[in-house]
């Protein structure tokens, strides 16, 4: 299962427009459709993420442990933000998207290593699911976490 934008089109022919849809994605209050889905560096904040979609009635969501090495491009925000010649605008607070990444376009089947149990996270006790071609993955305390994001959101089942 890959995960698609709702918007395919990035055509980036300039600069403002690649902005225009960073700042749109950013904005809560848009409506408008964009080719980015948001990612997170941090585990805890994809559930938090999660589970403020799930209590705001949005229904179940999931959280897909990512390896970012096998995503095409992928911009951090905070980085976006701070970048002189983009200046990227948002009025959320830095701690929002301090750890965000937006990937471009999908997030692939091949790119998603394991499920978090969304009847988990409300316990407070995550159970990871694996996919069979996730190869060998493992969750253990000292296991580095730089090539790894956390994706929140809801999946509609075949």
């Amino acid at each position: 299962m890959s995960l698609r934008a709702r918007q395919n089109q990035t055509d980036f022919r300039y600069l403002h427009e690649f902005k225009r849809d960073a700042e749109d994605h950013l904005d809560w209050t848009s409506r408008h459709e964009t080719p980015f889905i948001s990612t997170f560096a941090s585990r805890q904040h994809a559930v938090n993420w999660a589970l403020d979609r799930r209590e705001s009635g949005c229904g179940t969501a999931v959280v897909l442990k990512l390896d970012t090495q096998r995503l095409g491009p992928i911009f951090c925000v905070r980085h976006l933000v701070k970048h002189p010649r983009l200046q990227l605008y948002t009025e959320l607070p830095e701690h929002t998207y301090r750890d965000e990444y937006l990937v471009l376009n999908e997030i692939p089947s091949t790119s998603i290593l394991c499920e978090i149990d969304p009847r988990d996270i409300g316990r407070g006790q995550v159970q990871e699911t694996y996919d069979s071609d996730g190869g060998d993955y493992s969750d253990s305390s000292d296991s580095d976490d730089s090539d790894m994001n956390y994706w929140y959101g809801h999946l509609k089942r075949p």
